[in-house]
């Protein structure tokens, strides 16, 4: 209860903080990498000076028993590694959102450590030829997820994802928020999914919207179809995802389900998502209530 009030209390000031800048833009640009030889556990002493999440991949149902332990230990390999980079105005003592990066860790001399396909020699990582291909093929995915909207406090992206529902491998987009709380530079991620084979486009209703809270650690659950194998190796629609990450969930109700799936967003309705946002965890919190 005390993390949700945390969480209740962060949300709860999005709404008073984005009007304050006149700038949202963004839409179409790729998401920044996070730059090889960052060491997250020294997050506070580096400009990317928040640690969002860490998800390690771990094979955990479906067709198992098709991976062979070589891939199974190369997709647990790296950790999907989020980042932001939080300044601070000394005279306004106000903090800014300048930027959310994306990649891939590993540990390095027992310290979570950013690495890329092109550094691994220079910090000393040792990989296989499979474990290679996987971190190749993982940052090629990275180069699909596109900001949909940035304002100087939030920033909201879209991962096309794989998830595993009704029994089947099902293609959803992975839209997440991330935003900072000005007086403090406290950070959070909302996550939800949207159904891009409706028309229009509409979020996933078997899974509630969801905070998260910041340094965020994800068991990772990834299901496995055998049908997307040839020759033992699997296709990129091999592997999905279970859930998303750990967090608080929030319902959805009618004025969500029209604001999450837009296609853009401007300063007007941008304001009106982190509102609608605000009442619909104030109404989870009073729910939650004795």
């Amino acid at each position: 209860m005390r993390l949700w009030g945390e969480m209740m209390r962060l949300v709860t000031t999005m709404t008073f903080t984005l009007f304050a800048f006149m700038s949202v833009t963004g839409r179409g640009e790729p998401l920044s990498s996070l730059p090889p030889g960052t060491v997250l556990d020294q997050a506070n002493v580096t400009p990317w000076n928040r640690l969002v999440l860490v998800a390690t991949p771990r094979i955990a149902s479906g067709d198992v028993d098709a991976i062979s332990e070589s891939i199974r230990s190369a997709v647990s390999t790296f950790r999907l590694t989020i980042m932001a980079r939080v300044t601070n105005d000394p005279q306004t003592e106000r903090h800014r959102l300048a930027d959310v990066g994306i990649g891939y860790s590993v540990p390095v001399n027992g310290k979570l450590t950013v690495i890329d396909s092109q550094n691994t020699s220079d910090l000393d990582v040792s990989l296989g030829f499979i474990q290679k291909r996987v971190l190749s093929q993982s940052e090629a995915h990275l180069q699909k997820v596109s900001v949909l909207v940035r304002t100087s406090t939030l920033v909201v992206f879209d991962v096309p994802s794989i998830f595993h529902r009704s029994g089947k491998h099902r293609d959803y987009l992975n839209r997440n928020l991330i935003w900072i709380r000005p007086e403090s530079g406290e950070v959070a991620m909302a996550s939800w999914l949207v159904d891009r084979s409706a028309k229009p486009p509409r979020p996933s209703l078997s899974d509630p919207l969801r905070i998260i809270a910041a340094a965020t650690r994800e068991d990772r659950r990834i299901h496995v179809d055998e049908d997307a194998f040839f020759l033992g190796i699997p296709n990129e629609r091999g592997f999905a995802l279970e859930n998303l990450p750990p967090g608080k969930d929030v319902a959805w109700n009618d004025e969500l389900r029209d604001l999450m799936c837009r296609d853009s967003y401007h300063a007007q309705s941008i304001g009106l998502l982190a509102s609608a946002i605000n009442r619909a965890c104030a109404e989870n919190a009073s729910e939650r209530k004795p």
